[in-house]
């Protein structure tokens, strides 16, 4: 049984009424080449009702013993929902970094397509696939699947940008590239 620990969360306003919540998370005491292996991850974004949902998640996975928050090693898990929707009213606007020791900040917002959905995708949705095809997306092959892949600027033009080429279908991730210190 893996045990992932959070070191620290982080929570971003997007333009609109969505928010990213972001986590410096690991595996604990695991080392790569000398370095601890946690790094910024992108948990959830959305309204704040998404956000609570992860928030939920959270806490069963730390009811499960499967989740350790660092900062707080024996927080109950009702609690830690209570912390992450007061940590929610302190979001900082998207391009900022976070007011934390780790100073967090969204880097980009990233779209990927598995590689074999494409021709699919323009079936289905034309307009929206030729939209991410015109951005000059990047084949890349370290994942399950061969995917295409193209970042925005963490601005609200890059912003409206990647919703726009977003669809709800499975083929498709979507999420916040967050970096900040803490990541070695």
């Amino acid at each position: 049984m893996t045990v992932q620990t959070i070191y620290d969360l982080a929570f971003f306003r997007l333009p609109g009424e969505g928010y990213v919540m972001a986590a410096l998370i690991g595996t604990g005491t695991q080392k790569v080449r000398g370095a601890y292996v946690r790094g910024w991850k992108s948990l959830a974004f959305g309204d704040e009702r998404a956000i609570l949902k992860e928030a939920c998640r959270l806490a069963v996975l730390r009811e499960e013993a499967k989740l350790v928050y660092k900062p707080k090693p024996n927080l109950p898990a009702e609690e830690l929902i209570a912390l992450i929707r007061k940590k929610i009213s302190s979001a900082v606007p998207t391009g900022h970094a976070y007011d934390s020791p780790n100073k967090p900040r969204i880097r980009s917002f990233c779209l990927r397509v598995r590689s074999d959905a494409i021709s699919a995708w323009k079936a289905q949705e034309p307009l929206q696939a030729e939209t991410f095809l015109k951005l000059g997306p990047v084949e890349r092959q370290p994942y399950e699947h061969v995917v295409m892949e193209t970042r925005f600027p963490p601005t609200m033009d890059g912003y409206l940008s990647w919703l726009e080429c977003q669809t709800p279908a499975p083929f498709m991730e979507k999420f916040a590239i967050v970096t900040g210190d803490g990541e070695h």
